[in-house]
């Protein structure tokens, strides 16, 4: 296939070869079989390779980043993968890539990655806006080795008992304001954040042109104390990556001083427990009015460190 394109006879870099490669043997055939799949690289076409295989998004991830900027094989673009680029005009959600080994391939002598690291890897990869794709490789059997089967079980019962509860739900959200006309049933009212639609429905700010407003969400907790050390937003993704800063504060005092949400920005705080009357979340920048479609406080019972903002 190179000789008829007349590459076979020209001095092309290796980086270029592997991209013309890429897009003339492989990309083409695989989209003309089935359309609709979703190809991944360091030059997307439809996802984004995030720069790195530790399971580690930037602290500020965009879904948009320009596609013309990217190339199979090249050496200069790790940190533009893993920021993205608001400017972008290719929607390539990044996806972080690791494995649940030291290594891509099943070895006697390793051992799995423990519960804490991959709940890190979660936080840093899904918790910043990302698609998680987690290796795990067959042993010399064929087989997935119990070791890693195990482990793969204690991690997904392990996210269900950190997010299964939240504690929004049973607090008082206070919002800056909201659109009245139109929205999922008629309006687009903090109720929205708590549905199980993170898509179409969503709470939306009156949006005043004529003045600059400051945006805002409050959570109150209905008995005085809310207990959590996990913050969780969520843009309305199917319109777009909006927010691009924002600030998080307990009780009066900040504590977070953000960038990108995206689809799911998780943010783990100090300690066993974070016990607070109000949680404030402030909207700085944004492209357009914020669009938020799920927030949430969660209680992590595996995290016990001292705090960074993640």
């Amino acid at each position: 296939m190179l000789g008829k394109f007349g590459l076979m006879e020209q001095k092309i870099p290796r980086h270029k070869m592997c991209h013309i490669i890429f897009q003339i043997g492989f990309l083409y055939m695989v989209k003309e079989l089935q359309s609709s799949i979703n190809i991944f690289s360091d030059a997307g076409p439809d996802v984004r390779w995030v720069g790195d295989e530790t399971g580690t998004a930037g602290d500020t991830c965009w879904s948009t980043i320009n596609r013309t900027s990217l190339a199979i094989g090249a050496s200069n673009i790790t940190e533009y993968l893993n920021t993205g680029d608001p400017r972008g005009t290719d929607w390539l959600p990044a996806e972080c890539d690791v494995s649940i080994r030291p290594g891509w391939f099943w070895h006697k002598s390793e051992s799995p990655k423990k519960l804490s690291e991959l709940l890190d890897i979660y936080y840093k990869s899904v918790g910043r806006n990302c698609v998680l794709l987690l290796n795990v490789p067959p042993n010399t059997t064929g087989l997935i080795s119990e070791n890693d089967a195990h482990r793969l079980k204690e991690f997904r019962s392990a996210i269900n008992t950190i997010f299964h509860k939240n504690i929004v739900e049973d607090s008082y959200i206070k919002v800056s304001s909201q659109r009245q006309r139109g929205g999922k049933e008629g309006g687009f009212g903090p109720q929205n954040m708590l549905d199980s639609d993170h898509l179409w429905s969503y709470w939306a700010p009156h949006e005043d042109k004529k003045e600059k407003e400051d945006h805002w969400i409050e959570i109150w907790g209905k008995d005085g104390i809310l207990k959590f050390n996990v913050i969780r937003i969520q843009e309305a993704i199917g319109l777009g990556q909006r927010i691009k800063e924002y600030e998080i504060y307990v009780d009066g005092k900040l504590i977070i001083q953000g960038t990108t949400i995206g689809y799911k920005r998780l943010h783990r705080l100090d300690g066993d427990v974070v016990n607070a009357s109000v949680v404030r979340i402030r909207f700085i920048k944004a492209r357009g009015i914020p669009l938020i479609s799920s927030i949430g406080l969660h209680f992590d019972p595996f995290w016990h460190s001292k705090f960074t903002a993640t």
